[in-house]
């Protein structure tokens, strides 16, 4: 069983407390700048996972200033990052000494710390060090609960569950209430660790961090209304936050609520946030028209590394003439013009160009437009013959459902028809095709005036990166 591990997922204490505690301690360094460049140093290597490095500068810094406690916790934490966990709990023993309270404090502290990162057999070692200096410390009693959950020893966590709502104090009460609350979730009490957080939302309302650990429950039990409402009911305490409203999209998509989520994609639009959250909306979704004179750019990704093709059109008279000078990578250049005849009815599509096609005419092949025939086939009848590699093959058009399932199969990159327009992304309409054999995909506009091909995959990829 996959445990929730709420208390990580909603307040991040353990690096909280950690780096407020060390921006307390800053003062002790006075006016030893050198100390306090090492120390950043070593603070930012932290930050980005480089803890051997992280530790080899705190080690330098203690040798200046020993008794900082701050920069011992980032020690101990480090050599927990570095698996190095009996070196971090003695470590903190040592600094501690005689001080039981202190040293049970950190070491379930830093032990939390590695829970957040998910499952590991060294928890328990951190609660039990803990737990020996101090039985009562509420921190090391819920990291004790949840290496029972790990084992699914549900009673067994339920009952340290018992002990620790025992200990829930005003100096801590958020989190070991969030952390409860969770034991219950996990060791199948879910109703029960349902109302007790709507208990607590009762009685401290202006507490949000409570609200978000009920929209999770709510969410794990496919409850999404009331996970909405939830949400909604703490976004009027505190003022939206991206994440909230990351949120509130993600729970108005699954409840099939497509202009609420439509809205909030709009809003995470104009707050830097991908585009992609505006996918299948009418805000995010514009046809592409073109006319004489206008660029088209592809990338192109071959087994022998990437290139680029580009066309620019001299004519553009889909029911009778499309002509255009095109561009492979930097050396090779030629123009291509189509006729009615194949604009109409070919279904045979020229994909590949050389030196050689410096100026040609195609009366039966169309080349980065399919023919009508070929679309009003895929429309009318959901599939058509095409050879577009060398071999005529069946291609069948991909339904709304086949869609979905590629979007969620589909783990390295699922198309969804994004072209640059104008300096701005848009998603363009498009109907998908696989042949049946399925070695070969094309996209193409959804448009019967201008069938264009968005994007090929036949054992090599072209894609439309932009129309200018």
């Amino acid at each position: 069983m996959e445990k929730l591990r709420l208390c990580c997922l909603v307040v991040s204490f353990s690096f909280t407390t950690f780096f407020s505690f060390a921006q307390q301690n800053k003062n002790d360094i006075g006016a030893d700048k050198t100390a306090d460049s090492i120390k950043k140093v070593a603070i930012d290597f932290y930050m980005k996972g480089k803890d051997a490095i992280a530790l080899q500068q705190i080690d330098i810094y203690l040798s200046k200033k020993p008794k900082d406690t701050s920069a011992v916790i980032i020690k101990a934490i480090c050599y927990m990052q570095l698996e190095q966990h009996k070196q971090s709990i003695n470590y903190i023993k040592k600094f501690f000494g005689a001080n039981k309270t202190m040293a049970s404090k950190y070491i379930a502290e830093i032990g939390y710390v590695l829970f957040q990162k998910g499952i590991s057999p060294f928890i328990e070692m951190y609660a039990d060090s803990a737990l020996q200096f101090n039985p009562k410390n509420g921190l090391a009693v819920f990291l004790k609960a949840s290496t029972f959950i790990d084992k699914e020893k549900y009673n067994e966590a339920l009952k340290w569950a018992t002990q620790l709502k025992k200990l829930i104090t005003e100096d801590d009460r958020l989190r070991l209430s969030i952390s409860y609350s969770s034991i219950l979730f996990d060791a199948q009490k879910k109703e029960e660790g349902i109302d007790f957080v709507k208990k607590y939302i009762n009685d401290y309302p202006s507490e949000t961090g409570m609200y978000n650990v009920l929209v999770v429950y709510y969410k794990n039990t496919k409850q999404f209304n009331n996970a909405l409402l939830t949400l909604q009911e703490k976004m009027k305490i505190k003022t939206d936050s991206l994440d909230d409203i990351k949120q509130r999209y993600s729970l108005n998509e699954a409840l099939g609520n497509n202009d609420a989520k439509c809205d909030d994609a709009s809003l995470l639009y104009s707050l830097t946030q991908s585009i992609y959250y505006g996918y299948g909306c009418n805000w995010a979704t514009k046809m592409i028209f073109l006319e004489k004179g206008d660029n088209l750019k592809y990338d192109v990704k071959m087994p022998s590394g990437n290139n680029s093709f580009s066309i620019q059109l001299f004519s553009f008279i889909p029911a009778n003439e499309i002509g255009f000078t095109w561009q492979l990578g930097e050396n090779t250049s030629g123009k291509l013009t189509m006729t009615k005849e194949s604009l109409q009815n070919a279904t045979e599509h020229k994909s590949y160009y050389s030196d050689a096609d410096k100026n040609l005419v195609l009366s039966n092949v169309t080349s980065v437009w399919v023919s009508k025939k070929v679309f009003n086939d895929l429309i009318n009848n959901g599939n058509t013959r095409l050879n577009i590699s060398g071999a005529e093959k069946k291609f069948i058009r991909l339904n709304n459902i086949d869609e979905l399932n590629e979007e969620k199969s589909n783990n390295d990159y699922y198309y969804r028809g994004e072209v640059l327009m104008k300096d701005r992304s848009w998603f363009v309409p498009f109907i998908h095709a696989k042949s049946e054999d399925k070695t070969e995909e094309i996209w193409i506009l959804n448009n019967p005036e201008n069938p264009l091909i968005l994007k090929m995959k036949l054992g090599w990829e072209i894609t439309l990166l932009s129309v200018n």
